[in-house]
């Protein structure tokens, strides 16, 4: 954990954990942590780590929690690997075990055949529920469910539980502390799309994170996701511009 210097007030403190979904809903103390993080990101240091190379940018996230002794400070965590590593040194590990993710991975079960893309293909399917398997999330109750448990009867989908969410939660339930509030933004050379900004925050992801995050939050006071369309629209709208028997177009 990096500790907040100086500490913060007791009212910088929020009472409830703000929802990941709302990108909207990051307070003063997560900008405060990513306000840190990025000038750490444009050091020497920082800049060593690639992000501005082609290719090279990430989604990030910092965790503000609260130790035992009452201390505040915060994790930091890249989503995915870093430049083929799971585990860098000062950032939040992989939520998965990683002994048994490797003990699933390289087993010994290699054939002469490793080479045939349908071998491998095969081994590959073989392997996903196993690798999947080594996922497993501890909530604030101290409950833990699989990776698979939490989207069944779903498959879930690629990339589930590496994220840097889902990563800082749980090492913060790992070593005792109290999650507050959760802050995700890109950083670095835009991804091949280009619908991420560098310093940009942005909402976690609902199709690989919310059957996670809402399990990992239950037992904290935490603000619900929102729930979009929710409200009412006007009697006015939407609009049809245009319409036929075969054609219908809507100014929403």
């Amino acid at each position: 954990m990096i500790a907040f210097i100086p500490a913060p007030i007791a009212a910088d403190i929020p009472s409830r954990f703000p929802s990941p979904f709302d990108r909207a809903a990051v307070p003063a103390i997560a900008r405060r942590a990513v306000d840190e993080m990025r000038a750490f990101l444009t050091s020497r240091a920082g800049e060593r780590l690639g992000f501005d190379r082609p290719g090279g940018g990430k989604m990030l996230g910092v965790l503000v929690v609260e130790a035992p002794d009452g201390t505040i400070g915060y994790l930091r965590a890249f989503s995915g690997m870093l430049h083929g590593a799971w585990d860098v040194e000062g950032w939040a590990p992989p939520a998965f075990d990683a002994a048994a993710w490797d003990a699933e991975r390289f087993d010994g079960r290699a054939n002469d055949h490793e080479d045939d893309p349908h071998v491998r293909a095969t081994r590959s399917r073989e392997l996903l529920p196993l690798v999947q398997a080594a996922y497993r999330f501890t909530n604030a109750r101290g409950e833990v469910r699989s990776l698979r448990d939490l989207f069944a009867p779903a498959e879930p989908p690629g990339g589930a539980g590496d994220c840097a969410g889902p990563k800082l939660l749980a090492q913060a339930y790992r070593l005792g502390l109290r999650p507050l509030a959760l802050a995700e933004f890109w950083w670095g050379a835009p991804p091949r799309s280009g619908d991420r900004h560098a310093g940009a925050f942005y909402a976690a992801c609902r199709g690989k994170c919310a059957p996670i995050l809402a399990h990992m939050l239950d037992g904290l006071p935490a603000d619900p996701m929102p729930v979009f369309g929710a409200s009412p629209f006007d009697d006015s709208q939407p609009v049809i511009v245009y319409e036929d028997a075969e054609l219908i177009i809507v100014d929403k």
